[in-house]
């Protein structure tokens, strides 16, 4: 009977241990942050329209089954989306409402995002010319209103951080394979370039 009742303080202590340490690392500075980043080999003002269109968002958002413009004909900030994730560790689709707080196309965006009793933050897309190509870079700070969530934020920020690479990936590997952007990024003062940078 002692040797259980040992066994049981000892897990229990376990237990107490673990959840100390997620706590001490949830309270870090910046470790709710995510980040991703990948270079592609077009200009900015091709990356920025996968960015920003939905038909081309949708290719290559990872979970996203929907986006509902919520203020049809408006670009820029206040702009207003909800994105509709099926996310397989929910058992339903998590509907996730956005708007713009910072444009400046096609440098960077800002997109403030909530989840009413769940979690809320701000991601910022920097979008820098380089040598053949774009630096794209995605940062996102996040608060999370629910206490378990919290608790786990050691342990979702890399799983995060992992979707946010994937899905990267495969934007990059569109865009590329994409024709009509290796046609907008032909050089500057052909025909071609100024139809497709200029509709």
């Amino acid at each position: 009977m002692k040797v259980v009742i040992w066994l049981l303080a000892g897990l229990s202590s376990l237990v107490v241990l673990c959840v100390a340490v997620l706590l001490i690392m949830g309270l870090q500075p910046g470790a709710g942050d995510t980040r991703a980043a990948v270079e592609i080999s077009r200009p900015p003002e091709v990356v920025w329209t996968w960015l920003t269109k939905k038909d081309k968002v949708m290719k290559w958002v990872s979970w996203l089954t929907d986006v509902r413009e919520e203020t049809p004909g408006v670009d820029g900030i206040g702009a207003r989306e909800t994105w509709v994730m099926s996310d397989p560790n929910m058992k339903k689709p998590m509907e996730i409402p956005s708007v713009v707080t910072a444009y400046d196309p096609p440098r960077s965006v800002t997109v403030h995002i909530a989840a009413p009793g769940m979690f809320e933050g701000d991601v910022t897309y920097h979008l820098t010319p380089v040598r053949g190509g774009t630096q794209l870079e995605q940062l996102g700070k996040w608060h999370y209103s629910d206490a378990f969530a919290r608790l786990m934020v050691p342990l979702i920020t890399p799983q995060a951080n992992a979707k946010g690479k994937m899905d990267f990936t495969r934007l990059k590997n569109m865009i590329e394979a994409d024709t009509t952007s290796a046609v907008a990024s032909a050089p500057a003062g052909t025909a071609a370039a100024a139809a497709a940078t200029h509709p």
